[in-house]
């Protein structure tokens, strides 16, 4: 509306819209194009199939669990069950994860969709969280969508193992740790009190969601008190003003307190599940050098570039390199008059950097002194190098005018927007292995449907089972996460064999079958095939194992899985079926 000559004239209709509407209404959509390729990828390749890599179906059998109960017990029992009380084991990985994917089963439905909706919407968090920070601290919406372009076009989100498709905590925590960081970054490296608390919350937050967190942000956040110490003392040294310095180690202080306070009743709740798994298995025991030799990883050399090199080939891909070295190229050709970082408009960009790299390095140490090594765990690294990226980055001003500047904030971004989002689709238009096998994967999970329908003839609740190799197909929690999913019954599989990667004695495996309700045996691979000492021992007492299989239990079903037999037995007498799928 407008006042001229006493007169009121309605001018809205040819009113532009403000530029934050524009530039969030087309975040906005690009996150529901996002979504749509996710929710098409997924049914089209991913949610039919069993869950791979084992780690997922745990999570799942989890999730599924905990919805069970509340719906028939009670939420509030049911979330209680999940959290690890009603004598119940807590989760040894973190706390959040299947409890929150059980609540969103009363939204979207138990399914595996709606589980891995869930790791979409943290990945959409970060991903707005990255962009408000960045548009909220430099004024500039093209800054905004580089950063925006550099993370679609990271691989992170798409690797088999902790991607966006493999329902584990790797990618949340990385994106909370994210959020984490843009809070740092708001608050100007803890000078603002609002956004370093936040930071402590966020810490807290990634630390419940991922517990290995922990070991991460001790570190940082000493490493930061000792940066800040550093800093104030020579800015004493020099006789200047020391406010600043003291206002961000208080508010250091006061997000490690938060923090503190919000993650210390999680640990000590979850202390002995802790314990157990990341000190028994990871810190000590034989286990962890055999999956050490399982990724080949057994010296110090290549120890120490086992994660730079997962860092480049599994999280940040060729597309995001090239653009990053484009991004820096075309700052260092400006001209010194026209340089300009934005950045350091907002943050002290040298203790920005000093933090960025506090926040990488300490993850990679921490991840390389593991014997154990997962290329899933590495995306951890991912936000700090996109900081880093564009704190070193030199920017146009709009002030510089010329060819430079327009180019600059038109061009750039919207070339790197087109290949982030192309990363995208490409990635998503892409055939999973299961896909691309669709045979076979209709054969394992018939089988899973056997056992299943076996399970619920006899009454079996938590059968238990014997396998004689680690793979996708042949882990417990994905017969409860199957028999779920496709049949709505909650089973409990226990494993009695295949718990560990070490060589089993032939006592252990005839006793282990013995009192098992189901038996799997594969057909022997080559020798050169088999890299773990557990399938070595089951392999070599093949021979004997199968006639015992077939003289004292019931042939339920026979398939070729992944290029060799799998036969399935069942108890004496409870056989429903005997069906071979060449």
């Amino acid at each position: 509306m407008s006042l001229n000559g006493g007169e009121i004239h309605d001018t809205s209709a040819r009113a532009k819209p403000p530029a934050p509407v524009i530039h969030w209404s087309l975040l906005f959509i690009l996150l529901c194009v996002q979504f749509a390729l996710f929710h098409r990828h997924a049914t089209r390749e991913i949610v039919w199939a069993y869950p791979r890599h084992c780690d997922q179906a745990v999570y799942l059998d989890q999730a599924y669990t905990t919805h069970f109960k509340m719906v028939h017990e009670g939420p509030w029992a049911g979330l209680a069950y999940g959290s690890g009380f009603r004598q119940a084991v807590p989760s040894p990985n973190g706390a959040l994860l299947h409890l929150q994917a059980a609540l969103l089963f009363f939204i979207g439905g138990p399914s595996r969709m709606t589980a891995l909706s869930l790791l979409f919407g943290y990945f959409a968090a970060f991903e707005a969280m990255f962009f408000a920070t960045l548009y909220g601290i430099t004024r500039r919406w093209s800054i905004a969508w580089i950063g925006a372009s550099l993370l679609l076009a990271a691989r992170t989100t798409f690797q088999d193992t902790g991607g966006i498709m493999d329902f584990r905590p790797d990618l949340p925590a990385m994106c909370v740790f994210g959020i984490f960081i843009c809070c740092v970054m708001r608050s100007k490296v803890f000078l603002r009190p609002g956004w370093s608390a936040l930071a402590g919350i966020a810490a807290a937050y990634t630390m419940a969601f991922r517990f290995l967190a922990l070991a991460y942000f001790i570190p940082i956040f000493a490493l930061t008190l000792i940066l800040l110490l550093v800093c104030w003392g020579r800015t004493r040294r020099r006789g200047e003003c020391t406010v600043m310095w003291k206002l961000r180690l208080r508010n250091l202080f006061i997000a490690g307190l938060l923090g503190s306070i919000f993650i210390a009743p999680v640990l000590i709740h979850h202390k002995a599940s802790i314990a157990n798994y990341y000190l028994r298995l990871h810190a000590a025991g034989q286990e962890r050098y055999e999956r050490a030799a399982m990724f080949h990883v057994t010296g110090l050399g290549a120890s120490l570039k086992y994660y730079p090199q997962s860092l480049y080939l599994h999280h940040l891909g060729a597309m995001f390199l090239a653009l990053c070295a484009a991004l820096l190229a075309i700052g260092a050709l400006i001209p010194i008059s026209r340089r300009f970082a934005a950045v350091a408009n907002a943050v002290d960009r040298r203790l920005a950097i000093a933090f960025s790299l506090i926040a990488m390095l300490v993850p990679l140490t921490v991840l390389t002194w593991d014997v154990d090594k997962n290329p899933s765990v590495g995306d951890i690294m991912v936000p700090p190098v996109l900081w880093l990226v564009l704190l070193l980055a030199r920017f146009p001003s709009s002030a510089s005018g010329g060819f430079t500047s327009r180019r600059w904030r038109i061009g750039y971004p919207a070339v790197a927007m087109a290949c982030g989002i192309g990363v995208q689709v490409f990635s998503y238009l892409q055939h999973s292995e299961l896909s691309r096998h669709r045979k076979q994967t209709a054969s394992i999970l018939a089988m899973y449907d056997a056992i299943g329908a076996s399970s619920a003839k006899h009454g079996w609740s938590d059968p238990v089972v014997t396998d004689d190799a680690f793979s996708d197909y042949q882990f417990a929690p994905v017969i409860d996460v199957m028999v779920y999913e496709r049949h709505g019954r909650l089973i409990h599989a226990h494993e009695a064999l295949a718990n560990v990667l070490l060589a089993r004695s032939p006592d252990q495996m005839l006793s282990a079958i013995k009192g098992s309700d189901f038996v799997v045996l594969s057909e022997p691979r080559q020798a050169h095939d088999v890299q773990d000492p557990f399938e070595r021992s089951t392999q070599a007492m093949h021979a004997e194992l199968m006639p015992y299989c077939r003289s004292h239990l019931d042939t339920l079903y026979v398939f070729s899985g992944t290029g060799r037999d799998v036969t399935v037995f069942v108890r004496k007498g409870e056989s429903l079926r005997s069906d071979t799928t060449r």
